[in-house]
């Protein structure tokens, strides 16, 4: 539920960013100078990597009042038996592999980036703000949608490994819903993990170039904004 407001969040910044400097007028005046497909991924980069500090630093205070809270109980009080146990037991060392961590985080920015790369299409399309609701139908649909997917396959559910459909792990806009948990916990291959992250990754390539060749073709667009299929039809006509 978390990722999935951050994912929510941030990509209608992303969307709401792009739709601002055509409000502005300042694409006029990048476009002269810098690349569509720049404009885009820097965008989508610096939206990302704020999201991902913030995030951090919400981890980071988290492990800090456990760390604090485990040295404060040392002596005694509410919690001390728990946390002393949490402490010297060996049995997150056990369930957790460092691997399975390290792919689970890449998978989750890799489909991060992938949620506001098709956001970003939605701000391309859309020549206002108020043209947002329409445009970016895109990104909440393939979102609320692949939440209910991820429910419905049981692949939110952890522990239970036998109720997760396998399918879900290889569409990336589910994956990165289902699979860093049971990466984390050790309930899925890392070869699988790994196969995973490289077609999240291929799919978040194809749609912010896809974003930048929309972001190009709409600079000089006047009208009402187009539906996915009009934008269809305009992306074969280039």
């Amino acid at each position: 539920m978390v990722l999935y407001f951050l994912v929510l969040v941030y990509g209608q910044g992303v969307a709401n960013s792009i739709v601002m400097e055509k409000s502005s007028k300042l694409m006029d005046t990048f476009l002269t100078s810098v690349k569509p497909a720049s404009i885009i991924f820097g965008k989508v980069a610096a939206i990302v990597c704020s999201s991902i500090i913030q995030f951090a630093l919400w981890a980071a205070g988290l492990l800090l009042g456990f760390v604090c809270a485990v040295h404060l109980t040392e002596g005694g009080g509410t919690g001390a038996d728990i946390l002393t146990f949490i402490k010297s037991s060996g049995f997150f060392k056990e369930m957790f592999s460092v691997p399975g961590i390290i792919i689970a985080v890449l998978i989750l920015i890799s489909g991060f980036v992938l949620y506001c790369a098709i956001a970003s299409i939605g701000g391309s399309a859309a020549g206002k703000s108020e043209d947002l609701s329409s445009t970016n139908v895109l990104f909440t649909t393939i979102l609320v949608v692949s939440f209910f997917i991820s429910l419905a396959a049981g692949g939110i559910s952890m522990g239970e490994s036998g109720q997760a459909a396998v399918w879900v792990y290889w569409i990336p806009f589910t994956s990165v819903l289902t699979l860093p948990g049971r990466l984390i916990l050790g309930e899925v291959s890392l070869g699988l993990g790994i196969g995973a992250l490289g077609v999240s990754l291929a799919t978040t390539v194809i749609f912010l170039y896809l974003a930048a060749k929309i972001y190009r073709m709409m600079a000089l667009y006047r009208g009402n904004p187009p539906t996915p299929a009009k934008l269809f039809r305009m992306l074969r006509g280039k």
